[in-house]
């Protein structure tokens, strides 16, 4: 490797090795975390004259500010692209079609399901960390559930309500509520570590056991809590898969 030469401007000296290498690190340093780059799944806007793909503008500013760049996954994009990516978002927003407390059906974005489906197992076959976020969450369950059927119950919350939910650590976060459901049924037997649960027995957040996939009910975009227990592991999965 060949060292560059920093130069004090004032003296028109070099500088110390300290300083030179402190640039060095700080440079190395910086490019790894510019060069973070995941891909995240829109929802789907169905209204009366067109079509059109949706991401809430938490996770432009989130993502900025963690220094992680992102492409947006659609049915139009190849999957085999995702091998260029360090880690997959399945956004929130929008219910599955195995809900049959959703009775608005514009909700429902069936190709959405499907293209959340191959970029699950994608994940599982390439290796890839992929977080689960809210209705994402729901996904990743319903597909890596040991073929057990999760039922969805009305949440114990009112949209917007605060309320802390509790890590297996000991520690609690407060979250907003933005989903309409909960859900039981979750293989923590064969499939599921238990993150968080809240005071009604609700699994808020889970962690496979096998591979680089989690969840969690709440959103972390909107959140921007440094107690996130599940987006720090997330982080840092795509931080070392570099």
């Amino acid at each position: 490797m060949i060292f560059p030469t920093f130069v004090n401007t004032k003296e028109n000296e070099p500088c110390s090795t300290f300083m030179i290498v402190y640039f060095i690190l700080k440079s190395i340093m910086s490019k790894d975390k510019k060069d973070l780059k995941v891909l995240i799944t829109p929802r789907l806007i169905d209204s009366l004259n067109d079509q059109y793909y949706s991401l809430s503008v938490d996770w432009f500013n989130f993502l900025k500010k963690e220094h992680i760049n992102f492409d947006i996954f659609t049915g139009n994009n190849n999957l085999n692209s995702i091998k260029n990516y360090d880690g997959i978002i399945l956004s929130g927003g929008g219910d599955l079609s195995n809900n049959n407390l959703a009775t608005n059906h514009l909700e429902i974005d069936i190709e959405r399901e499907q293209i959340e489906k191959k970029l699950i197992f994608a994940s599982v076959e390439k290796k890839i960390p992929l977080l689960g976020v809210c209705r994402g969450y729901q996904s990743i369950i319903s597909n890596l559930n040991n073929e057990k059927l999760i039922k969805f119950i009305n949440s114990s919350f009112n949209i917007s309500e605060k309320y802390f939910t509790y890590f297996f650590n000991g520690k609690k976060m407060k979250i907003t509520c933005f989903n309409n459901y909960e859900f039981e049924n979750i293989d923590t037997l064969d499939s599921w570590d238990v993150l968080s649960k809240n005071k009604n027995g609700f699994v808020s957040s889970a962690i496979h056991k096998k591979h680089m996939i989690l969840g969690c009910i709440w959103h972390p975009e909107r959140e921007l809590s440094k107690n996130d227990l599940v987006w720090n592991k997330f982080l840092e999965w795509i931080s070392f898969k570099k």
